[in-house]
C-alpha cells in the first residue's frame, strides 16, 4: 500500500511517466493516490492485499470519475496551455460520459447500503449528465463543487454512522 502512495505521489508529476498529461491515467491514478492506495495501507495492518474487500476496488472508481469530470473546469485554459487532460485528450462530451459511467458503476455494483451515500451517488451521476448535455467550463465547476460538498458530507454520514 505505501508502496502504490510513493508511487502514484511521485509519478503523477515526475517524469519520465508524469501521469499527469497521460490520460486516461490521470485520472485512474487519482483514484489510486486519494482513495486506493491509502485505504490498502490502513487494511494491510489487518489482512493482505487479496482479503480487501471487493467493495473498495468498486468505490475506487468514484474518485476516479472525479477527477475526469474536474478536468473539464479547465478545458480551455489547459488546452491553450497544450496540457494533455483526460478532457483535452477525450474531449468534453466523452470526459463527462466517462465520469457518469464511474459513477453508475459505484452505484449499481459497490454494495454501499446506505441510502443517503446512494442518493448522493445517483446525485453525481445526475450532475455528469448536466455536464454532458451542456459540456461549459462553468457548469462543470458548479457540479464539481456540488459533487466536492457532498463528498465531504458523505464522509461526515459515514464516519458518524
Amino acid at each position: 500500500g505505501t508502496a502504490l502512495l510513493i508511487f502514484f505521489s511521485y509519478f503523477y508529476s515526475a517524469p519520465p511517466l508524469r501521469f499527469k498529461v497521460r490520460p486516461p491515467l490521470d485520472s485512474i491514478s487519482n483514484g489510486f493516490l486519494y482513495f486506493f492506495a491509502p485505504f490498502l495501507i490502513g487494511f494491510s495492518f489487518g489482512g493482505t492485499f487479496l482479503a480487501l474487500p471487493t467493495k473498495i476496488y468498486w468505490v475506487t472508481l468514484f474518485p476516479i470519475g472525479v477527477h475526469a469530470l474536474a478536468t473539464l473546469m479547465d478545458y480551455s485554459a489547459d488546452k491553450k496551455a497544450k496540457d494533455l487532460t483526460f478532457a483535452v485528450k477525450f474531449g468534453k462530451r466523452i470526459t463527462s460520459f466517462f465520469s457518469l459511467v464511474c459513477f453508475i458503476l459505484v452505484l449499481l455494483f459497490s454494495g454501499i447500503k446506505t441510502n443517503i451515500i446512494n442518493y448522493y451517488l445517483f446525485l453525481s451521476a445526475l450532475l455528469a449528465i448536466v455536464t454532458l448535455i451542456f459540456p461549459k467550463e462553468k457548469i462543470a465547476r458548479l457540479c464539481f463543487k456540488i459533487i466536492s460538498i457532498g463528498f465531504l458530507l458523505m464522509g461526515l454520514v459515514y464516519i458518524l454512522s
